[in-house]
């Protein structure tokens, strides 16, 4: 569904006006952001290109937690094992290395242990919160990028075209290892095909600062650990559909409804009419938490007992 039939739906009963409807947009967007974290519908796959010594890599900001393995150089890392009080450093204080065998999630930090010896790509689904964009024909563009390079596209951060010097904000990273597509705004500039785009942020331009030219920082880009770094496929496009549509999965559209019209009714004080809409969402939410984690199984069951 489109978020102006969902919006349209959900003010029936209301009367009609602008303000009601900007209202149920606001309405509808909070609420795919609570139907998705609640339910846990919403996955992203990632590909992070992690250098040598990487030992730490900081999690994309929309990562709640992880929904499959982690892959590193066709191998899957184990989650850390506290029973068996694996080594993180040498006598000497300093850190293992070698290849990845677990891993450990700190704060907002993915730590690997040992820490790789080799550059890779580390591969991995995981829930996600929603980043509701615009609805707008013209707000955003999108970038094809292929050969990522080092770590990964982080939202909020500008991106910039070595040759073109074109930037723009990133909005969305649609990744598939090694490929990908970035959603962007603020475009300035004209990227061209197959250059050499970068991430910016504080942590570059003190680099740059430091390097003096950008190829020298682009000759020491991965030694330095900055960000994500690719090549362009083909030249920016529009993106006219953006936010045209919730992000969740379709069959989910219409159960924003009832949190809409919970919310709209509670401003005019219906808070008996409110409870009644929330009490339906809240059911169906609960519902669809239960139905997503186990889409993957079919028919009768069976336990082996294998001891």
């Amino acid at each position: 569904m489109l978020w102006s039939q969902i919006v349209d739906r959900a003010s029936v009963p209301f009367e009609p006006s602008d303000e009601t409807k900007v209202k149920a947009k606001k309405y509808g967007e909070e609420a795919q952001q609570d139907f998705a974290y609640h339910t846990k519908s919403y996955e992203r796959t990632r590909g992070v290109y992690i250098d040598k010594d990487d030992r730490e890599i900081e999690l994309p900001d929309d990562f709640i937690e992880l929904a499959s393995y982690i892959e590193f150089r066709n191998r899957v890392v184990r989650i850390y094992p506290e029973h068996k009080m694996f080594a993180r450093r040498n006598s000497d204080g300093t850190y293992r290395v070698g290849t990845p065998e677990y891993y450990e999630i700190k704060g907002n930090n993915l730590c690997l242990y040992p820490s790789p010896q080799t550059v890779g790509r580390l591969l991995f689904n995981y829930v996600a919160t929603v980043n509701n964009l615009e609805d707008s024909a013209t707000a955003y563009k999108r970038i094809n990028y292929t050969n990522l390079l080092s770590g990964y596209w982080q939202v909020g951060k500008e991106v910039q075209g070595m040759t073109s010097n074109a930037t723009a904000t990133i909005e969305e990273d649609i990744n598939d290892n090694k490929t990908g597509t970035l959603v962007v705004s603020n475009v300035s500039g004209t990227f061209q095909a197959n250059e050499q785009i970068v991430q910016l942020d504080e942590e570059q331009a003190m680099n740059l600062q430091e390097q003096n030219t950008w190829n020298n920082l682009l000759s020491n880009w991965d030694t330095i650990g900055l960000g994500a770094r690719a090549t362009t496929s083909g030249l920016a496009y529009s993106f006219a559909k953006a936010g045209d549509s919730p992000s969740i999965l379709q069959a989910y559209h219409p159960m924003l409804i009832d949190y809409i019209k919970a919310m709209l009714y509670e401003d005019i004080g219906r808070y008996d009419l409110s409870d009644r809409h929330m009490s339906r969402y809240n059911r169906n939410r609960d519902i669809v938490k239960g139905q997503y984690q186990s889409r993957q199984s079919y028919g009768s069951g069976q336990v082996q007992d294998v001891l």
